[in-house]
Order: structure tokens, then C-alpha cells, then sequence
């Protein structure tokens, strides 16, 4: 049972070695097409379609009663809650 089990393992990497050739294909080179700049972008008009506002992160979770620190940031006006002692508080993070 080894025999036929390492037979079909050395023709199964000679085949996929063979099938990965290092010899380049010619037509794949002639058909690629060239890079060219067709319009130059000015620098006005560069950001003149791109409206974005960044996003504020903050790890200060503000509720009624207190205020905590998390150990990581989230967007600003995320849920989250500070641990006190009588249980979770509900907040937002500011």
C-alpha cells in the first residue's frame, strides 16, 4: 500500500513542477498593453469630487453618573458602559 501511495506522490509533484515552467509565455508579453498618462489631474481638481469627513475616535465612555477610560477607542457616539460598583452603567463614548 506505501508503494502506490508514494508513486502517486512523486508523479503528482513532477506534474505540478512541469506544469510551472520558468520559461516566459511570448504572447502574454505581446499582448500587454502600455501605461500611458492620457490627462494629466491638476492639483485643483484633484479633491474636488472626494468629500469626506474623518472620523473622531475617542476611549472615554461618558455617562450620567461617571466617566472611565476603555482599553480601546471606538467612533465617537458609540454605546458603551462603565463598570461600577453596584453594575453596568450605560453611556456614550465623547
Amino acid at each position: 500500500m506505501r508503494i502506490p501511495t508514494v508513486i502517486a506522490i512523486v508523479a503528482l509533484t513532477f506534474a505540478s513542477a512541469a506544469s510551472h515552467s520558468s520559461t516566459p509565455d511570448r504572447r502574454a508579453i505581446a499582448t500587454t498593453p502600455e501605461h500611458n498618462v492620457a490627462d494629466p489631474v491638476s492639483v485643483e481638481n484633484r479633491f474636488g469630487d472626494r468629500i469626506e469627513i474623518a472620523q473622531r475616535y475617542s476611549n472615554q465612555c461618558v455617562t450620567p453618573r461617571l466617566s472611565c477610560v476603555l482599553p480601546r477607542s471606538a467612533p465617537v457616539g458609540t454605546a458603551c458602559w462603565c463598570a461600577t460598583p453596584n453594575g453596568p452603567v450605560n453611556g456614550t463614548i465623547k
